[in-house]
């Protein structure tokens, strides 16, 4: 609220982080612009694929089908997102709508949790999500609810990024089974994506699911490196990849989500970069 009382009063030019419920009711005032874009930025939930239970496939896809996407982007975040195809965000080269989309279907989870073997689900799960962001956070008392209806008994749980981070890479027997945060990228490539986070590595960075998949790997290395010289082939390889990344069920992909920022309507000239939320060109603005 101090962010918005600060954009209201013209203590500040320009904020992002405001409630989103109290969006509109800025938009609608003369002296403030919401700017809402999208953006290079996706909210995953990268899934511990070497720790019981999520070792097991099955159950990864469990969880995938487990998820009321929908009900939450359109009750919670509007404009502000759409659901993902996958690990490369909207807009950037690599995308592709073609990818398989899991969607809300507790039967299906009931009868992929019975062929593992949990049958009455019976076994907890720890979520984690960085301490204060209300999205993340209620996205996550919404699918415990919904898992609660599977036997399963799912942990929601704030942590700064520190901590959530450092329990990740306390090792796959002890990290968290939901480590739920943001990506963008560094650079605008799909390798951005595919690499950092799902890459095996000997000592592990961000690779916090412990995917490993010597076919994935050799698939995105390829198509890094005819990125520049072969663009088609190697954004077909990319997609290829993606397709095996979705199968495995590494990460749940849950949606991508815009940029949404507020500025003084006096100050003239912000054009929003998909690669970069929440920087401003200050170079580009006036005054008026």
């Amino acid at each position: 609220m101090v962010l918005q009382q600060m954009i209201e009063a013209g203590q500040a030019d320009f904020t992002y982080g405001v409630p989103p419920d109290n969006l509109a009711a800025l938009d609608a005032r003369d002296d403030i612009v919401v700017y809402t874009n999208p953006s290079f930025q996706n909210l995953v939930g990268l899934l511990n694929t070497q720790k019981p239970p999520l070792d097991n496939k099955l159950v990864r896809k469990a969880l995938a089908y487990s998820v009321p996407y929908a009900q939450f982007i359109e009750g919670v975040m509007g404009t502000r997102a759409t659901q993902a195809y996958g690990p490369v965000p909207a807009g950037m080269w690599g995308y592709s709508e073609d990818l398989f989309q899991y969607h809300y279907d507790l039967d299906k989870a009931k009868e992929l949790l019975a062929e593992a073997g949990y049958p009455d689900g019976g076994f907890d799960l720890l979520y984690t999500f960085a301490t204060g962001d209300m999205d993340e956070q209620q996205l996550g008392e919404l699918w415990k609810a919904e898992l609660a209806k599977l036997g399963i008994n799912l942990e929601v749980r704030a942590l700064n990024w520190e901590a959530q981070w450092a329990l990740a890479m306390s090792g796959p027997e002890n990290a968290q089974d939901i480590f739920v945060m943001y990506w963008w990228p560094d650079y605008v490539s799909p390798y951005s994506f595919l690499f950092s986070m799902f890459h095996s590595e000997e000592e592990i960075l961000f690779n916090l699911c412990y995917y490993r998949n010597p076919e994935f790997d050799d698939l995105i290395d390829t198509a890094n490196a005819l990125s520049g010289s072969d663009r088609e082939k190697a954004e077909e390889l990319f997609i290829q990849a993606q397709e095996i990344l979705i199968e495995d069920v590494a990460s749940l992909f849950f949606y991508d989500v815009a940029n949404t920022h507020l500025a003084r309507s006096d100050v003239k000239g912000f054009v929003d970069n998909p690669a970069y939320p929440h920087v401003v060109f200050v170079y580009q603005l006036t005054r008026q």
